[in-house]
């Protein structure tokens, strides 16, 4: 009888090994990749740092397409100073001095949102808008460096250039043309900040 119960204690301690390690192998090999990454999340920031699109130059360096600085304006929602209704009454003639009413309430409701920090507010906008918005002082208006392609011959040579649009993701795309068949060479390759 004792004989069956230390055989029975071996075996139970046996099988409660061979489980350990098959747990230890599953968290170690199979998982273990996924787990390092979690990690590095937790104690890691990555950004990608977008490289600038490069320009179509004429064989005498003249540039037909080129690149011009611009800003996105966003919103801090959290460091606003004052009313979502008011920062739309007073960027609304800056951003659509045309439609000031139009672009008020789109504004409106990107500020009134509850579940974000950050929102967008206007893309691709020139150096003096920018400095315009500046001078207003509202808390929780802030810019970001942007590019925008600039054609110095206007529409003359479109068909052969093409032109620059967004994809789904909203980043900046080739299409037709130049802009198109190059597509891969004029994005180049982002960098990514390690932290």
């Amino acid at each position: 009888m004792s004989s069956w119960r230390f055989g029975a204690l071996k075996a139970g301690f046996f099988f409660f090994g061979i489980l350990v390690i098959a747990r230890l192998f599953y968290w170690q090999v199979i998982y273990g990749e996924k787990l390092k990454a979690l990690a590095e999340s937790q104690y890691r920031s990555e950004q990608e740092i977008p490289a600038p699109r490069g320009q179509i130059l004429t064989s005498d360096g003249f540039p037909l397409v080129a690149n011009q600085q611009t800003y996105l304006v966003y919103a801090n929602l959290t460091a606003l100073n004052l009313e979502p209704t008011e920062v739309a009454v007073r960027l609304a003639p800056i951003l659509d001095p045309q439609d000031p009413q139009k672009i008020k309430q789109d504004l409106e409701e990107r500020l009134k949102r509850k579940n974000l920090i950050w929102v967008p507010l206007a893309r691709k906008v020139d150096r003096s808008v920018k400095e315009e918005i500046k001078n207003l002082g509202i808390a929780g208006i802030g810019f970001e460096e942007e590019e925008k392609r600039f054609y110095p011959e206007g529409s003359m040579s479109a068909h052969l250039l093409g032109f620059v649009g967004q994809d789904s993701s909203g980043r900046d795309k080739g299409y037709f043309g130049l802009e198109g068949f190059y597509e891969r060479t004029l994005t180049g390759r982002p960098g990514l900040l390690r932290q």
